[in-house]
């Protein structure tokens, strides 16, 4: 079945990506410089989907994560709802200076609760001196016998969660 962007948007795309987040696959995290805290620790994400091509913007969106210390990310979007996809899972690293990488999944599902596949997020993270985060990524998504069928692309900001928020 060909796939078009305004199809997966239409079928949830905005809330498949709300998710997050561009890098290989990564085994653990090394940790930042000895007494900086780095990006562990829980984030509220504000993402915008947008045209690969152009970069304009297509759909603004939600989500929350953490990245647990030795390279562990978990995700939650509020959007579609618990019963069309699953959390988030991955794995993030430091690479260097102010900046990370991190690759993750979830599954996705259909109104009638069949398998619609899997998308799979990577993203380039940049940890600014105002403890907030920068990321740049790219989102491939795949049918259910795993062929990808769509990809887009996705810039979000980040503020660290306080629990105030």
């Amino acid at each position: 079945m060909n796939y078009t962007m305004g199809s997966i948007t239409k079928q949830g795309f905005l809330a498949l990506a709300m998710s997050l987040v561009l890098a290989p696959a990564m085994a653990s995290a090394q940790q930042p410089p000895a007494g900086a805290e780095g990006i562990t620790g829980t984030w509220n994400h504000q993402l915008t989907i947008r045209n690969c091509a152009t970069g304009a913007a297509l759909v603004q969106g939600s989500s929350t994560s953490s990245y647990v210390e030795g390279g562990v990310y978990m995700e939650v979007a509020p959007a579609p709802g618990p019963t069309l996809r699953t959390p988030g899972i991955g794995v993030w690293r430091y690479v260097g200076g102010q900046k990370y990488e991190m690759s993750m999944k979830y599954f996705r599902y259909n109104p009638d609760g069949s398998f619609a596949g899997k998308t799979i997020i990577d993203s380039n993270i940049t940890h600014l001196l105002n403890d907030t985060l920068t990321q740049v990524a790219v989102v491939r998504i795949f049918n259910p016998a795993g062929i990808q069928v769509a990809s887009g692309c996705a810039t979000l900001t980040s503020t660290r969660f306080t629990g105030a928020d």
